[in-house]
């Protein structure tokens, strides 16, 4: 195995999908009551799981109900939002997504007719728009899940420590190191000033 590229953006995730919808919910609640559900931490909160939840509905179904009772001054947050509404909410977060997919294809310096496949790993990749995009960026009719998305990542360490321990016998796969980050070592000798 080798790795011929690695691109992300830290600062790109589910959690903003969930912190847009938190955003509308709260300026309408805000607009409907004149009291502003962001200033209290709680409430934003309280929100968030309820956007995250209905995000995950909407993976599935084409609408989820948003529902907090008692957000604030004993006023309820109840809205149901339809998937095509939270895709527009959350564009420009997907239109990062799909700017890093591309900037990471161009740094591989591959050919998409080179790429047999696009593995998908992650909870927000089941999200309908998420899919879209990345059929189109990588110009595949199909994605794949093999691995567990959830547990991937976990179970390769496990395995990459299992193979590079002397106690544990592991079979043979042939890793070709690599790091995304620049590394620096730096040594003080005590007899040495800096």
């Amino acid at each position: 195995m080798k790795i011929v590229a690695h691109h992300s953006d830290r600062n790109l995730g589910g959690r903003d999908f969930d912190y847009a919808i938190l955003e509308k919910c709260a300026a309408e609640f805000d607009k409907k009551y004149k009291n502003d559900p962001m200033e209290n931490v709680r409430c934003k909160l309280r929100i968030l799981e309820a956007a995250e939840k209905a995000r995950k509905v909407l993976t599935a179904d084409s609408e989820a109900n948003i529902g907090v009772d008692y957000l604030l001054d004993e006023q309820d947050l109840n809205r149901n939002i339809k998937r095509d509404e939270m895709e527009e909410w959350i564009k420009p977060v997907t239109d990062r997504f799909a700017m890093v997919c591309r900037e990471a294809i161009e740094l591989s310096k591959l050919n998409l007719a080179d790429i047999d496949s696009v593995e998908l790993l992650g909870d927000c990749t089941r999200t309908p728009v998420i899919t879209t995009i990345l059929k189109d960026v990588f110009q595949k009719q199909e994605l794949f899940r093999t691995l567990k998305a959830l547990e991937c990542v976990t179970e390769g360490a496990t395995m990459q420590a299992a193979m590079l321990s002397p106690a544990f016998t592991a079979r043979s796969f042939a890793i070709e190191d690599y790091n995304a980050l620049p590394l620096s070592v730096t040594y003080h000798f005590a007899d040495k000033p800096d």
